[in-house]
């Protein structure tokens, strides 16, 4: 107990010894801080108000802006075709398309797409351009189907009905050449069989008058044999004829299945978006304005008074 007492002693008198001018003082860091470096949301309100004609006039005045673009600026519309790139059935049954759906739209966009540009009028081609980049030529993955997809504004409608209409026929007749010349050499390979066949019928037929007047024995067995042949053989090209056949009727030819049509509504942005991003923006802009103009103000009179 009198530990304590003497060290609370020598506590007091250390601090005593440190006199008035060495003694720790604490201060609120708030007061560390000028009050000129506060921002008061009162005098901000109060810039607002002293420069309200400003604030309503840009406001007006970019929401106005807005609203003019949202209503003069044209409509876009998507315009959309679309086809089917045929089917071919194999010798073993399988299908396939009659070119590959990635290889004809490649051909599109380095071939077809150029040519229709070049194709249009001197008045329309920078149009026609602008819808050649804009063009989307998509594979449906495992349908055989491609589609052809431009936006174009409702002034542009003849020429993005035009463009489309092109390209989609000189595709379609891409592939209507190929499958003709596939449909030519089935129709080759079946004219082939037939001749084999009637050369072998022939070869038969001399059979026959060799074994019915050749007496009997070998030579008789082996007519026989070369008889059975030529039977097997007209079987075998009968049997391909009927292959080549049905791989014609399973042709099935390429589809434009759907003609350029515009999209029932507009896209892209939509006037009531315009209209609240103007109204929003002008705000913002106006705020920022009234601040512009209190800043030059002070410094202005900053400047006068020095």
């Amino acid at each position: 107990m009198a530990t304590n007492e003497k060290q609370a002693g020598m506590h007091e008198r250390s601090d005593a010894d440190r006199g008035p001018n060495t003694a720790t003082t604490l201060v609120p860091l708030t007061e560390l801080y000028s009050r000129d470096d506060e921002i008061d949301l009162v005098d901000v309100a109060l810039v607002f108000v002293r420069r309200r004609v400003l604030l309503l006039t840009v406001w007006v005045l970019i929401t106005a802006i807005g609203v003019a673009v949202a209503f003069i600026r044209p409509r876009s519309y998507d315009y959309t075709a679309a086809m089917s790139v045929g089917q071919l059935t194999g010798a073993d049954g399988t299908t396939r398309p009659p070119q590959s759906p990635d290889d004809l739209i490649a051909m599109a966009q380095n071939g077809f797409v150029p040519a229709a540009v070049q194709r249009a009028q001197a008045s329309a081609r920078d149009v026609v351009a602008g819808l050649a980049n804009r063009l989307k030529i998509q594979n449906v993955e495992k349908t055989g189907v491609i589609t052809l997809q431009v936006r174009a504004s409702e002034s542009h409608q003849k020429a993005a009905v035009s463009f489309l209409s092109g390209v989609l026929d000189t595709m379609m007749g891409e592939l209507q050449k190929r499958i003709a010349l596939i449909k030519q050499q089935i129709r080759g390979q079946v004219d082939g069989l037939n001749a084999q066949i009637k050369d072998a019928q022939n070869q038969l037929s001399a059979v026959d008058k060799a074994i019915g007047s050749a007496p009997g024995g070998t030579r008789a067995a082996t007519l026989e044999q070369r008889a059975e042949a030529l039977m097997n053989q007209v079987s075998s090209y009968r049997a391909q004829i009927t292959s080549l056949q049905l791989r014609l009727r399973g042709i099935q030819p390429p589809e434009a299945f759907r003609q350029p049509q515009r999209s029932a509504k507009p896209v892209g942005m939509g006037r009531s978006v315009i209209v609240v991003l103007a109204f929003v923006l002008g705000l913002f802009l106006a705020l920022f304005a009234c601040i512009l103009a209190e800043f030059g103000g002070s410094v202005r009179s900053r400047l006068s008074e020095s």
